[in-house]
């Protein structure tokens, strides 16, 4: 959240010192955000279990406030399932589709989000003559949420689908196993094949 905060400031006071980063800055604010919120409502209606209606009957102003936050940062949306300080309005009976969705949706923030808006920065101070700390701490934020986003995407969120990755590393090594299984069977009727036709030649 500190990170977009500062990368709105950025875009409202200081991109504009620099003619072409002005477009691609809002661009690059507007339709992340946009499109996270439109994910996080997504999610939310998506959702067919009667459990999931019933919490959110209960608990839509914090669900809504919620996804409206979560524009900022589609991964905001987990804090319904967090179970945070054991209230129930986090305690939201997500689906697995739903958790994937967020998930994916934090992976294709990294590519039209993180990496965009951290390279503007980068050509910010580069181009800039003037010294202001808004721009470095704004590229600070970035550069720190971006390699913090990546490590998590990596090596902690896919733990919350390992019984899906599992199933799927399953799957291929079946097929592998059977590929291997008929090619063995190939292999043993060539040979057989083979035999009888060198006994039958050793007959003539």
């Amino acid at each position: 959240m500190f990170r977009f905060i500062s990368y709105v400031i950025f875009v409202i006071f200081d991109s504009t010192a620099i003619s072409f980063l002005y477009t691609p800055s809002l661009v690059f604010l507007a339709i992340p955000t946009t499109l996270n919120l439109i994910f996080a409502f997504a999610i939310l209606f998506s959702e067919r279990e009667e459990r999931f209606h019933n919490w959110f009957g209960q608990h839509t102003r914090v669900a809504v406030t919620i996804a409206l936050i979560s524009g900022a940062n589609i991964d905001m949306l987990f804090l319904i399932k967090s179970y945070l300080m054991k209230w129930d309005f986090f305690n939201a009976p997500l689906s697995r589709n739903s958790l994937k969705g967020i998930f994916w949706g934090g992976c294709l923030n990294i590519f039209i989000s993180d990496i965009p808006q951290f390279i503007i920065q980068v050509f910010y101070l580069r181009y800039s003559v003037v010294f202001d700390p808004i721009p470095i701490i704004t590229l600070i934020a970035s550069g720190l949420s971006m390699v913090s986003n990546i490590i998590t995407k990596l090596f902690i969120r896919f733990k919350v689908f390992d019984e899906y990755l599992k199933g799927h590393l399953e799957r291929k090594k079946d097929i592998k196993k059977d590929s291997i299984e008929n090619e063995n069977e190939a292999d043993g009727l060539d040979i057989s094949d083979k035999d009888k036709t060198d006994g039958e030649t050793k007959f003539e």
